[in-house]
């Protein structure tokens, strides 16, 4: 992995994409979408994946290994549900860069290959407000536990009282 530089925690929104186009599969065979929900409904974290390969260029960080990983980190980050990530920063390789570099507009952003950019950006919204509605249903249901434990607690407490023993 990478040629030396350190192992460190960045904000996806902080660094770049080298490539102008994804696939919207991983090696490993799991989907981007997948990958989402599995790290929402915290199956696996961001620590489960390998780490993405960053390089400083003109002031900038560029991924260099880990574009898809980046772009799910980034989707995840708008979202409220990821911070910074561990990243390794490798030492600046002229040939590995102009090799993997193939953005348009200076890394900013990457489109998902074969026209699915749009249907994947709809399935992340899609999967996010099934977790948001997930998440927003355990509350309903840990706030009604805890109404009735409370009207449980007060009316034994009132019995208490109603029966206390004569002394």
């Amino acid at each position: 992995m990478g040629n030396g530089g350190s192992v460190v925690y960045m904000y996806p929104s902080k660094i770049r994409f080298t490539h102008d186009s994804i696939d919207s599969y991983f090696s490993d065979g799991h989907s981007i979408p997948e990958t989402f929900r599995q790290i929402l409904w915290k199956k696996i974290t961001a620590d489960n994946l390998p780490l993405i390969e960053v390089m400083n260029y003109e002031g900038q960080w560029f991924a260099v290994r880990g574009n898809r990983k980046l772009f799910l980190f980034k989707e995840l980050e708008k979202r409220g549900e990821l911070s910074k990530v561990k990243v390794q920063k490798i030492v600046f390789d002229q040939y590995l860069f102009r090799t993997q570099y193939t953005s348009s507009n200076k890394g900013k952003t990457t489109l998902i290959r074969d026209f699915r950019h749009y249907a994947m950006k709809q399935e992340l919204d899609l999967i996010w407000s099934e977790y948001q509605c997930d998440k927003n249903e355990s509350t309903i249901d840990t706030m009604y536990l805890v109404a009735v434990y409370v009207l449980a607690l007060v009316v034994w407490v009132g019995l208490l009282h109603k029966f206390k023993p004569p002394y």
